[in-house]
This record gives C-alpha cells, structure tokens and sequence, in this order.
C-alpha cells in the first residue's frame, strides 16, 4: 500500500512550467503592429500644398493616347518635343483630343517650382482635354544616386 500511495503523489503533482508560448505570440504581434504603424506617425508632416483649380472627371473608358509636355529650367514648354506657348499647347491639346480626352505625362525639370508645375497641370485639366495627367520622374538608377 505504500507504494501506490507514492504513485498518487507523483500523478496529482500538476505541471509546474509555464507555456510560454502564447506570451511571446501576443508580444511578437504587438512588435509588428508598432512596426507598421511608426513611419505613419513619421509622416504625419503638415505641409501647404498648392491647391488645384479643376477637379478630374470619372475615368472614360478606354486606353487614351499619350502625350508629352515637357518644362524646362526655364519654364519653356515644349509638347512632344515641340516649342509651344501656355495657349498653344491648350489648343493643340484640344485638337488631338477630338473630343476624346487623351492620358498626358508631364516631365518637369527639378528646378521648376512645384507651384509652377501644378498650374501646368491646372491647364492642362482645364482644356479638357486629359483624362489623366501624370508626373514623371527619373528611375532611382538614372537619379545618380
């Protein structure tokens, strides 16, 4: 009889480790969304935009065209490698449209101002003539960095 009292006392002792196992999951998870939600915090820079006139139409359907309107350092514009006025480029905008509105890219150089750049983007969605208006810049490799 004593022995299996012995045996009583070896089954009924309980588990004395703890699983760490679900504490380090619920601090891992915690790790990764203080991750994820840091460069937010980081970005949450005010800055005063300049503000554009036109508000973009719904998308037509459709794959438009593309054109090219280039800016140079000194603010002279030139459409698919033609020299042209803030009014010319309207109506040649207008006249290859035809009433279907064409994607335009718009390649400014980087002493531009941004200000001058966005009241390029202005006339251009005025004309009506856009359907959208892209920003180009260099390749991270081409930058020279």
């Amino acid at each position: 009889m004593l022995r299996v009292r012995r045996r009583n006392r070896r089954t009924t002792r309980g588990m004395t480790d703890i699983s760490l196992t679900p504490l380090i999951d619920t601090v891992l998870t915690l790790l990764i969304i203080f991750m994820m939600t840091a460069p937010v915090v980081q970005r949450s820079i005010k800055v005063n935009l300049p503000q554009a006139n036109v508000v973009d139409e719904q998308k037509q359907a459709g794959q438009p065209s593309e054109l090219t309107v280039v800016m140079d350092e000194g603010n002279a514009l030139l459409l698919n490698g033609t020299t042209v006025s803030a009014q010319v480029l309207v109506e040649q905008l207008k006249e290859r449209a035809q009433g279907k509105p064409q994607r335009v890219s718009i390649r400014a150089d980087r002493a531009v101002s941004y200000g001058k750049v966005i009241e390029l983007v202005d006339l251009i969605k005025a004309s009506g003539a856009a359907s959208y208006v892209a920003l180009a810049i260099a390749p991270a490799a081409a930058a020279g960095r």
